[in-house]
């Protein structure tokens, strides 16, 4: 998260070798949870992919653009 609140989802450690990055603006986040619980966990997310210089975003507005999956081991244990 920068100072103007906007959060960057990057997929490398290095966030400046990343070719794509979901978009989490100010406005935005107030509607979904919190992305710091998503650190290393396994994503799915769906929109519209743009063009930002010689990288691709997403932004993610609303919170049924994103689903987090299952852990096959954690659900197995549990039944």
């Amino acid at each position: 998260t920068i100072k103007t609140g906007v959060t960057y989802l990057n997929f490398c450690r290095d966030y400046r070798d990343c070719s794509f990055s979901v978009v989490v603006l100010a406005d935005d986040a107030r509607r979904l949870r919190d992305v710091r619980v998503l650190q290393g966990r396994e994503i799915r997310i769906t929109g519209k992919v743009t063009s930002k210089g010689r990288r691709a975003e997403m932004r993610w507005q609303k919170p049924e653009q994103l689903q987090v999956a299952v852990d096959e081991g954690k659900a197995a244990r549990k039944k």
